[in-house]
């Protein structure tokens, strides 16, 4: 999907989002993240709108951060916890990514509390966030 996009090749980009349907991977984040990715910059954006309302929470907080809306992220992460709905690896990545790209320590630091909380403090893609996020940060103790 992202060469699809990159290349700005809608036929190619619907045919592979075919196939990732009828693979069973368009229940994978990074799938959906890349297909809501792909008709957005394309411009279709009554597909991609389409997409996006068919995705929960989880998705939503990973693609803001994925596409430089960190604020949006951070927005739906706190509806996220106020519902009571539990993060996996790849949202509190993305949180923590939205977090280290707006330099947000106070915010980064809530997000470690509630990883620690989740027992998601193990998981590599999340750690390689935290770091990431305490050092663009500027907390490097």
């Amino acid at each position: 999907m992202n060469v699809c996009t990159e290349s700005l090749e809608y036929t190619c980009g619907s045919a592979v989002h075919g196939f990732i349907i009828k693979s069973d991977w368009s229940l994978a984040l990074e799938a959906k993240n890349s297909i809501l990715s792909f008709y957005a910059k394309l411009g279709r954006m009554d597909v991609a709108m389409k997409e996006f309302e068919s995705v929960g929470l989880l998705s939503q907080v990973s693609w803001y951060a994925r596409n430089w809306e960190g604020e949006q992220a951070f927005s739906f992460f706190v509806q996220m916890v106020r519902n009571c709905i539990c993060p996996d690896d790849f949202t509190f990545g993305a949180v923590l990514h939205a977090c280290s790209s707006l330099a947000v320590l106070g915010f980064g630091k809530m997000v470690h509390g509630y990883v620690i909380r989740y027992g998601f403090q193990a998981f590599v893609y999340v750690g390689n966030g935290l770091v990431n996020m305490y050092a663009k940060c500027g907390d490097t103790k």
